[in-house]
Parts: structure tokens; sequence; C-alpha cells
């Protein structure tokens, strides 16, 4: 049962071939790869108190090593997680909703988050819509990505059905998948009551200085598509960890980079943005080497270099 979060898939079919390992090495040199290894809990002694929290942060509780798809996530850490991000955030989206994820809701709800929760599948959605008629779930998602990986439309869209069938009325339901797998099916977007939309620069092979300006153009496009519904940036981020990817470097300072930059531009033009992802996720590195996309350090979870800035007024 595939709960944990993939790593960013940004329409794999087009992306650039790797470039040569002694290019890759050569560009890669002192780019502050993280020591891997399980959270130890924020640092209690920092001075920094956020004032400037940002629309959202896409959550999972994955950060151990050992911890993959269908482990059980035990309360206690959900809320340890939940309670470092206080003052960072508004919002919390998650990816499943069994094996002890079910708890993020009612606890982030407590520690007075909004939520944008996610089930991964038809067998959760029960557990989202008790979450939902307790009070504690203000966005609800259908899934993610789903269409990319080879699913249908059609199951796609008796899914969006089915969980707004099982919902109390007045919760929104949405689906999220990349520009290109929502325009190529524009029925999905006219199923959800609000869209959401994955875009990833990087996966495409977008250099840092270029990666901005591919973003706000991708996002128009489904802007300019969606028939005057909200369009919520679902998921965007850069990796700190792994090999050059066409022209994109994944390092500890292009992620400062690229979170700032975005963050600075949805506040601006008011997007809506979720962004991938709050804690660093170990098991991501098995997919394609590319890992560490959080903006806290699973080693200590303490904030990366570079990114303390977006959470001051």
């Amino acid at each position: 049962m595939a709960t944990t979060r993939r790593a960013p898939q940004g329409s794999r079919n087009a992306l650039v071939a790797l470039l040569g390992l002694g290019i890759a090495a050569a560009s890669l040199a002192g780019c502050g790869q993280e020591k891997r290894g399980a959270i130890a809990g924020p640092d209690t002694t920092a001075a920094f108190v956020p004032n400037n929290p940002i629309y959202g942060l896409c959550f999972s509780a994955y950060v151990y090593p050992e911890q993959q798809g269908g482990s059980v996530i035990p309360l206690a850490q959900i809320t340890a997680l939940l309670s470092t991000l206080r003052g960072y955030t508004q919002w919390i989206r998650t990816f499943g909703f069994d094996r002890g994820l079910e708890a993020v809701a009612p606890v982030a709800r407590q520690m007075g988050f909004k939520t944008a929760m996610g089930a991964y599948a038809p067998w959760e959605y029960p557990n989202l819509a008790a979450a939902a008629k307790a009070g504690n779930v203000d966005l609800a998602i259908a899934g993610g990505e789903m269409v990319l990986n080879g699913a249908s439309e059609a199951s796609v869209l008796s899914n969006i059905q089915s969980l707004r069938s099982q919902l109390p009325a007045g919760i929104p339901v949405t689906y999220a998948d990349t520009k290109e797998v929502l325009l190529a099916h524009p029925k999905l977007m006219d199923a959800v009551d609000v869209v959401m939309v994955n875009i990833y620069p990087f996966a495409w092979g977008i250099s840092i200085d270029q990666a901005l300006p591919w973003l706000q153009s991708a996002y128009a496009d489904v802007v300019q598509a969606a028939k005057g519904k909200q369009v919520i940036l679902a998921e965007t981020g850069w990796p700190s960890v792994g090999p050059l990817w066409g022209a994109a470097l994944p390092s500890t300072a292009n992620t400062a980079a690229y979170f700032t930059a975005v963050e600075a531009w949805a506040r601006s033009a008011n997007v809506p943005l979720f962004y991938f992802q709050a804690y660093d996720e170990p098991s991501m590195l098995n997919e394609n080497g590319h890992g560490n996309w959080g903006i806290f350090l699973y080693t200590t979870g303490e904030l990366k270099p570079g990114v303390e800035a977006v959470f001051r007024k």
C-alpha cells in the first residue's frame, strides 16, 4: 500500500538525459549534501522565531530512513513534526490517510493549521470522510499524479465522485496532477471544485536562474485553462542532493534560492502554494538519486541554510 510520497514525477518522459559523470561531478563539488540520519528534533536553543508563515507546506511523516510506504507512523512522531512547523505555514497538505496518518488531520487542526488532506487510494476515503465529519478537513484531495502514472481518466473521475459522495456538504474536493496531464484531460479540471497542479522546473532540467519564469509560465497556462476556477500550485520544489539533471543542479544553495524566489512570487501574486516539502524524506533517494526536498533537515529538525529569511516580516 503506497501511502508514502513518491519523488516528483514532472512528466519524466520529457526529461533530458543526465549529463556525463565528469561534468556532474565537477558541478556538484562543494554543494553541501547533507549527512543522512534519523531526525533528532528541533534545536530548542535556536533564537529564531518565525513571524511570517507561508501559505502551505506538503507534509510527509516518513522522516526515518527505514520508513517506507506501508510503515505505521506513531502519533508521537506526527505530533512532534507538526509542532515544529507552527509559525512557518498556514496550511498542511498530506498524501495518505491510513497507517497512522489519520492522526495528521486532528493534530494539525488542534495546532491551528488549515488542512488539505489527501487520500492515496479509495480504501482511504472512509478515513478521510470521518475526519471531515469531525471538522478536521478544509480541502479533500482524491490522490495525485495517478493519470501521469498510468491510471485512466475515467478511473480518476470515478475516484473524485466517490470521495465527494462520502464527504459532508461544503468540503471542496480536488485532484492533483501535472500541467501536461491537466491540459490534456480537461474533464479532470471540470470535475473538481478547485484545480491543483504540480509544477517542477527541476524535473524538466531547467537551470536555477530560469526556474521561476518557467514556473510562472506553466502556472499561467493552467489558470487560462481552468475556466475561472481557483488554481492551487499543489507542489513545487528543488532537491538539495543528487546528480545534475539537465541544467538543474541539486544543492542546498539552490534549494534556498528556489524556495525564496517562489515564495516571494506566490505572496506578491496571491498564488496559493503548497511547497514541496516540509521535511527531507530519506526514502525518496531510492527512486532517482534526487532527495532531500525539505526545507527542514531530517537529521536535526533545523531549517536548511538560506531559507530563514522567508519567514521574517
